[in-house]
């Protein structure tokens, strides 16, 4: 176990796959040796909270790496008392259950370039056509979104302002409640 609360750190694992000058195998490496790393919700640097995965966008390698998901590697983990070592592991090619997973989840939490990222390698492992139409939608319905608030912001500059600080006020008061 990572020893501390969910949400409250930047994990190794999180600096590694973000950062582009670590490689893979390296990567790699801190799945095998820290399996629930994979699932740890993470504050970043900017004090956001992303899952390792949310940052892997653009890495295709990473990300598969951490789509294998954490009870993968923690078997090996497990029976490296036996002598398996995580150089020696062949990784198997994500399967579509696991794509459809990280979808899923990447919708709910609203990770509109996850989703996109991993649309096209979903499809190609075979991945629910229904939820793949559906990740599409979505998609789209983000990107109307987008376009309508850059919009308002455009051309109603002024009173966006005003919509921003009550925005702000009711988040940071649901916040505040929270804990």
């Amino acid at each position: 176990s990572i020893g501390v609360a969910d949400g409250n750190i930047w994990t190794p694992l999180a600096c590694a796959v973000e950062n582009d000058l670590v490689s893979p195998r390296i990567v790699r490496m801190m799945c095998f040796k820290q399996p629930d790393a994979i699932d740890v919700k993470c504050r970043c640097p900017d004090n956001h909270h992303v899952f390792p995965l949310d940052i892997s966008v653009g890495n295709r390698e990473k990300r598969n790496l951490l789509l294998m998901g954490s009870d993968f590697y923690r078997q090996y983990k497990e029976s490296a008392v036996g002598g398996v070592k995580w150089e020696k592991v062949l990784i198997p090619p994500v399967s579509k259950e696991a794509f459809e997973l990280a979808l899923n989840e990447a919708m709910n939490r609203k990770q509109w370039s996850l989703v996109n990222d991993l649309m096209s390698d979903a499809e190609v492992a075979g991945a629910d056509k229904k939820m793949l139409n559906r990740a599409q939608k979505k998609l789209e319905q983000d990107e109307a979104a987008k376009a309508s608030g850059l919009w308002h912001r455009r051309y109603l500059g002024p009173v966006m302002f005003f919509w921003d600080v009550a925005e702000d006020l009711i988040s940071s008061t649901k916040r505040f409640l929270s804990k």
